[in-house]
């Protein structure tokens, strides 16, 4: 998929804040998190009972326990900064005050009051006054729930399954996987991109695409300035049903990814390379073509445009980035589940 920036787009240059990583919660970590499990993916549909389970810290800390609410909305809000709150932040309470050192994990919520809709599940954790955190983390889950009653219509769903690292850094080609339940077949959707300057500027990646169940196809990256950018995806169909979905964290666009060991970006345009079709990269490997050997015998294979950091990397630079030092006697008592 292929993508034309307009004028109005900015360069960007804050950094992303710390990675929300499963278990993230205390003690040298910073602020709180309890990360929902399930809903992972789309299409799956109650009417009575779901069984919500979610990863934590599950241990008390020295000034008390911390308590976690959890909450239902038919929107995750735009996609934002962690630590920030979201200004669009909106759910019903589905249960509140489960205490975080309850190893369970899991609450059966009833849905039988529920109305018939697709619906986020999100978590927020609230810790004993003694200990101000600095941060106030919102953890939303990937995938959608969708409650049907009797006499109801199904409602569709759309979720992002990739990106699902809030470090991923890319140059040409973004990994991009899409999720849809389009209960009458009848759904299109639209894909649209904005930056994190002037997100009222959405721009358009697809629109009017018949839906299917997983859409999986590197977005082309390389017209679009340095920066961060969120996405959203919505449905709709021919009953008149819709449901939208923001990506849960930005990804940010660098084009200097590769000019240190692979040459400047325009001795390659310089060269008259043809341009690339948008769409799956092929069985071939990478989309630019494999290795190159040199007179002297020497095979360069050129680097890849996007990377994503690993989670043990995303680890140390969360404890940097959210509070290092915060309760590190706690934390050398008790390890993360």
């Amino acid at each position: 998929m292929r993508i034309t920036r307009p004028a109005s787009i900015l360069v960007l240059s804050s950094v992303l804040l710390g990675r929300v990583l499963p278990a993230s919660s205390h003690p040298a970590i910073g602020a709180p998190s309890a990360y929902p499990i399930e809903p992972s993916s789309v299409g799956t549909v109650v009417s009575s009972t779901f069984t919500l389970t979610w990863l934590d810290y599950d241990r008390p800390i020295p000034t008390g326990t911390a308590t976690i609410d959890w909450y239902y909305a038919t929107q995750n809000p735009k996609t934002y900064l962690i630590g920030a709150t979201p200004e669009d932040l909106e759910g019903e309470l589905i249960v509140g005050g489960i205490a975080e050192s309850d190893t369970a994990n899991r609450h059966v919520w009833d849905v039988s009051n529920v109305p018939s809709g697709s619906y986020f599940v999100w978590s927020k954790v609230t810790e004993p006054p003694e200990e101000n955190p600095l941060l106030q983390l919102y953890s939303f889950s990937q995938g959608v729930l969708t409650v049907h009653h009797a006499g109801d219509p199904v409602h569709p769903a759309v979720c992002f399954n990739k990106p699902d690292n809030p470090f991923t850094l890319v140059d040409e080609e973004l990994p991009l996987v899409l999720e849809a339940f389009d209960p009458d077949g009848t759904g299109l959707l639209t894909l649209e991109l904005f930056s994190r300057d002037t997100p009222e500027v959405m721009i358009p990646v697809f629109a009017d695409r018949p839906s299917a169940p997983r859409i999986e196809e590197p977005l082309d990256t390389r017209e679009l300035e340095e920066g961060d950018y969120g996405m959203r995806l919505s449905l709709i169909d021919g009953r008149g049903l819709g449901f939208a979905a923001y990506s849960r964290w930005f990804f940010r666009v660098s084009h200097r990814l590769v000019e240190a060991d692979a040459g400047t970006r325009e001795a390659g345009s310089d060269a008259g390379l043809p341009d690339r079709d948008a769409g799956i990269v092929g069985d071939a490997g990478a989309a630019d073509g494999g290795t190159e050997v040199d007179p002297d015998g020497c095979a360069c294979a050129e680097v890849p445009r996007s990377r994503v950091v690993p989670s043990h990397f995303a680890l140390v630079l969360l404890l940097f980035g959210l509070g290092f030092g915060r309760r590190l006697s706690d934390a050398r008592r008790h390890r993360l589940r």
